[in-house]
């Protein structure tokens, strides 16, 4: 089942009021059966990936919550920020709270790098 779009006026205003940015266009990605995927188009042409996930899932018996997808986010940002090959690793960028998610409709939202 492929996850459900949010309104996405209101997901560009979260995204910009949490993470500091300035978009002016989401573009749904076609892929994701747990998650939506956006690409983020800044005013200055930077680009973003935002992920929307269902705050609780459960895939293969693994229960995801915010809280358990910022561990993992902050798993993440560590492994990219030791550098080296480890500086291959995706890492979400921070909202302006210090966090790695913020929450939209039951959801986690994250931002990465395009």
């Amino acid at each position: 089942m492929i996850a459900p779009n949010p309104p996405t006026a209101d997901l560009l205003t979260l995204v910009n009021a949490a993470y500091g940015l300035n978009v002016v266009a989401l573009t749904r990605l076609p892929m994701g059966e747990d998650a939506a995927s956006y690409l983020a188009t800044a005013r200055d042409d930077g680009r973003a990936v935002v992920r929307v996930e269902r705050a609780r899932t459960s895939a293969g018996g693994i229960v995801r919550t915010i809280e358990r997808l910022e561990a993992i986010y902050r798993l993440t940002s560590a492994l990219h920020e030791r550098g080296g090959v480890l500086a291959q690793v995706v890492a979400p960028w921070r909202t302006s709270q210090g966090t790695f998610t913020c929450q939209f409709a039951e959801r986690a939202v994250a931002v990465f790098p395009a």
